[in-house]
C-alpha cells in the first residue's frame, strides 16, 4: 500500500507522455451487474515521473470552484445513500454507468428513494485512470455534480478510444475540447489542488476505510452490495435494503 500512497503525491504524468495500457476491454455482457475489476497489482504499481514533472508547481482553485466537492447523484435526504467506488478505465465500471446507471437512476434516484455518491478509485492502466478523473473534477468547477456525471458518461462511452487506443493523449483533448477545456487548461487540471486533493482522499478512503479491492463497488452503511447476476437481482437487493431503512 505505501507505494501506491507514494503515487497520490506525484503530479500526473503530463498529457503528451500517457500511454495505453496493455490490457483489453472486456466483452460485452449480458451478467453486465456481476462483472468486476480487481486491483491487487494497482496496490505495488510505480510511477516513472521526471524532474520537470516533480517540479510543476501546483495550481490553486479557481475562486468558487465545485470541482473538490462530492460528486452525488440524487437527494440528500434520500432513505438509502450508495457509494459507488470505480475507475475510468474500467470496462465493467463503463458497462454498468452505460446499462444499469440509467434504469437505477430513473427508478431510483429520481423519485428520491436513492442518492448516489461515486468515489474515484484508479485501475489500470492507472496514470490514464487519474487523467480521466482529473479531467472530470475540473469539468465540474462550475456546475459541480452535474457536470461531473456528464464528463464521466462521455470518458465510459469512448472509453476504448481513450483509454486502450493508440493515441490516449490526442482523444482525451479532443473530449476535453467538446465542453471548452483547451490543452492548457487540461494540463492545469493534472496539477489543480482542489482535484487531486478530492480524488486522493477518495483513494484513501477507499483503502483505509471501506477495504475496497475491485471495481466497481457499490456500498450500503459500509457494506458491500450484492448485486447478483441480474439488473432484476440488483434492484432486489436495494429494495431489500430501502425497506431496512425505512423500518
Amino acid at each position: 500500500m505505501s507505494r501506491y500512497l507514494a503515487l497520490l503525491s506525484l503530479p500526473l504524468l503530463a498529457l503528451a507522455a500517457c500511454g495505453n495500457g496493455d490490457a483489453e476491454p472486456a466483452a460485452d455482457s449480458a451478467e453486465i451487474v456481476s462483472a468486476t475489476e480487481t486491483t491487487p497489482e494497482t496496490t505495488e504499481q510505480e510511477t516513472d515521473t521526471s524532474a520537470e514533472e516533480t517540479a510543476h508547481a501546483a495550481v490553486p482553485a479557481p475562486e468558487g470552484s465545485r470541482a473538490g466537492e462530492a460528486m452525488t447523484m440524487g437527494s440528500d435526504d434520500a432513505p438509502l445513500k450508495i457509494v459507488e467506488y470505480a475507475s475510468s478505465t474500467c470496462p465493467a465500471c463503463a458497462q454498468f454507468h452505460l446499462a444499469v446507471l440509467p434504469e437505477l437512476k430513473e427508478k431510483y434516484i429520481d423519485t428520491g428513494l436513492v442518492q448516489l455518491e461515486f468515489r474515484e478509485f484508479p485501475t489500470h492502466p492507472q496514470n490514464l485512470a487519474y487523467a480521466g478523473f482529473y479531467l472530470s473534477r475540473c469539468a465540474a468547477t462550475e456546475k459541480g455534480s452535474e457536470a461531473y456525471f456528464a464528463m464521466l458518461k462521455t470518458l465510459f462511452e469512448r472509453q476504448r478510444d481513450w483509454a486502450y487506443g493508440p493515441t490516449p493523449g490526442k482523444e482525451l483533448e479532443n473530449i476535453a475540447a467538446q465542453v471548452g477545456i483547451d490543452r492548457a487548461e487540461l494540463e492545469d487540471c493534472f496539477y489543480r489542488e482542489d482535484v487531486k486533493a478530492a480524488v486522493k482522499d477518495n483513494i484513501v478512503q477507499g483503502l483505509e476505510e471501506d477495504n475496497i479491492r475491485h471495481t466497481p463497488t457499490l456500498l450500503v452503511d459500509g457494506r458491500e452490495i450484492d448485486r447478483g447476476r441480474s439488473i432484476e437481482d440488483f434492484f432486489a437487493v436495494i429494495d431489500a435494503e430501502l425497506e431496512k431503512a425505512q423500518q
